[in-house]
Parts: C-alpha cells; structure tokens; sequence
C-alpha cells in the first residue's frame, strides 16, 4: 500500500470579492468624472453661444436705435434732458392718481371707460349697488393729488343687475410721479 503525502500547503483560491469591489469603484469614480467633465463642458459652451446671441442682439438693438433716434452726443443729451425738466412740472399726477383710482374700486366693480383730457380724468365705472357707487365717490374725494370729484350720473342696469355711474375727477398739476 502506498501511501502520498504531500508536505506542500494546499494553495488556496483567494479572495477576489475585494478585488471585484475596488474595480467597480475605481470604474464607477472615473465614469463618474468624465460625465461631470462632458457635462461642465457642454454648458460651457452654451453659455458661451448664449453669450455671443446676446452680444449680436445687443449689436442690433444700438444700430436700430441710432437709425431711429441717430447718434446722440453729449450736447443733444443734454439738451433733451433739459427739455424734460423744463416740460416735467407741467404734467400732471395722472399715474398715481390713476393708480389711486383702480385701488379704490370696490371689489364687484369694474372700470368701463376711462378719459384723460388736461387734467381732467372722466372714469365710467359699473357697480353691483346704488350704494357702492357713492362709497366709492366719497372714496375718491379722500385721494390725494384729486382737487374735484364730481358723479355725473347713476344709471341702473337690469338686465345685468348692476349701476353704471360716472364720474370726473380733476386732477392737480404737478410733477408727474
């Protein structure tokens, strides 16, 4: 009978878990890079073609501007500047009396016609009740850059169950705000 023995260490498989996992991480952290890369690179370069439509349109825009207006130096600024400050007191407060006006509405109402003529602002104006129409009236009266309010006419409106009332306003000169 003959017996081997073998004196040699057996070799044992080693353990390629580790070996699998670090690959997959090292692929993954450069996959990882280069699509942040590709990624930073592509929006450069759409900002830098945003950049330059910008450029372009802004290129545009000054040459259309001086075909209208021609080219301006600095005595023809001038001037106009000082032709708006001359002109600037004899306007009125229309915008924030007009904004005045729409913020004073009650909340059913709506502005119908609205009429602008030398300081005089006639505003048509369709209300859900009589009532409405004269508190909106005294409203009016308390603004401030109002001189006048006058109601001219309360008329009702049964088909749509409503009051049309109309009133003019006059406007104090002043500079225009």
């Amino acid at each position: 009978m003959a017996v081997e023995i073998n004196l040699l260490r057996k070799k044992e498989p080693k353990n390629q878990g580790s070996f699998l996992v670090g690959a997959l991480l090292t692929i993954t952290t450069v996959l990882a890079v280069a699509i942040c890369f590709l990624l930073a690179w592509q929006q450069g370069n759409e900002m830098s073609l945003i950049n330059s439509r910008l450029q372009q349109q802004e290129q545009l825009n000054q040459a259309l501007i001086e075909q209208v207006e021609g080219p301006l130096n600095d005595s023809e600024l001038q001037q106009r500047k000082g032709y708006v400050e001359q002109v600037r007191p004899l306007y009125p407060k229309v915008s924030s009396a007009l904004q005045q006006v729409s913020n004073q509405l009650p909340s059913s109402a709506t502005i119908e016609q609205l009429t602008y003529n030398e300081n005089i602002v006639e505003v048509s104006v369709n209300v859900s009740t009589s009532h409405q129409a004269t508190q909106y009236l005294n409203q009016l009266r308390e603004l401030q850059g109002v001189d006048d309010v006058l109601l001219h006419s309360i008329l009702a409106i049964p088909e749509d169950n409503q009051y049309s009332a109309v009133y003019t306003l006059q406007i104090e000169a002043g500079e225009s705000s």
